[in-house]
Order: structure tokens, then C-alpha cells, then sequence
């Protein structure tokens, strides 16, 4: 099909038939492609590249244009600034650039009466600095931090939705 909008109009049906129950055209294909593997597939330095965002969209397009779907294949991102600023310990980037998951655990079993009495401030006041050791200072520093990390979690967020903008393309569902 050459019409870009017919295109993404049967994309759209396929997926709207699907989900009300009605048998499709034929079956929607829905890729997602995490961001590190199109880093990764274009040669660059996993770690810095997800710092930086240096190349990052010529990555996705390299990466997207390969993929056929019927959606935009953008996938799930970690923005390791926030992670950093807070002092995650239960997402980590290993030396190789990829996050991971330590075995952390924010609530021991003999906490649960605690946790049932005050569930908000038990997270607040145990679970978050476990999870989060920056976070585990007076009142004052522990807003600063959490402010830094917020306003850097939404800077990643504000530069991929640029990213995303540019990339969507005409045949997707997306928009």
C-alpha cells in the first residue's frame, strides 16, 4: 500500500477490530525495541550514549526503519541521571551499560504490621531510603534531591517525546 494514510488507517482498524473483539484483517504486529538495543545496533557506547543522548535518534531511525510494525516501536528506556542523583539500589547500569536489578528489599517480613498501620509513612520513611539511600538525610535535603532527580527524569522524558515527535511516522497508529 503507497498511501501513507490508508496505511496507517488499517493499522488502526486491525488494532480497534482486535481489541473489540471482532477477527482482524490479519494479526497486528506490535514490536517494541528497548532504546539500548538500538545503541547497541548502532555501534555506539551503550553506557554514555544513554547519558548523553549524544546520536541517540539517528540510533532509533537506524533501528526503527528495520523493524516492521504496526505501531511505533519505540520501547522502554531507563534514564539513569535520576537513578544516580537518588542512589538507586535496586536499578544499577553495569559496567557493560545495561541496568540491573539487585536483589533489594524494601519491606522485611516482621515490618508488616508497621506498613499496615501507616502504609504512607512507612514508604516514606522506610521503603524510599532503602530503595533510594540519597534520600535518607533531613527533611530539607532529602526535598532537594528528589527535586533534582525529578527535574532530570523529565529532562530525559521531555528529549525522547522530541525524538519520538520526529520519528513517528505517517503509517504508524500512534498519532
Amino acid at each position: 500500500m503507497n498511501d501513507p494514510k490508508a496505511l496507517a488507517q488499517e493499522r488502526r482498524q486491525i488494532f480497534e477490530d482486535t481489541y473489540d473483539g471482532i477477527i482482524p484483517k490479519r494479526v497486528p504486529i506490535h514490536a517494541s525495541l528497548y532504546i539500548q538495543l538500538c545503541i547497541q545496533y548502532a555501534g555506539l557506547p551503550l553506557g554514555e550514549t544513554q547519558w548523553t543522548l549524544q546520536n541517540i535518534e539517528e540510533a532509533m531511525d537506524k533501528t526503527y526503519q528495520l523493524s516492521y510494525s504496526d505501531n511505533y516501536p519505540a520501547g522502554i528506556s531507563q534514564y539513569p541521571a535520576h537513578l544516580q542523583i537518588m542512589g538507586s539500589r535496586a536499578f544499577v547500569m553495569g559496567s557493560g551499560g545495561f541496568f540491573q536489578h539487585p536483589e533489594v528489599s524494601a519491606l522485611e517480613q516482621n515490618e508488616y504490621d508497621d506498613y499496615i498501620k501507616n502504609p504512607h509513612d512507612f514508604v516514606m520513611e522506610k521503603v524510599l531510603p532503602r530503595l533510594y539511600p540519597e534520600l535518607d538525610t533531613d527533611p530539607i535535603t532529602r526535598s532537594l534531591i528528589f527535586a533534582k532527580a525529578v527535574k532530570s527524569f523529565w529532562d530525559y522524558v521531555e528529549a525522547y517525546s522530541k525524538i519520538d515527535a520526529k520519528l513517528i511516522r505517517p503509517t504508524c497508529t500512534s498519532r
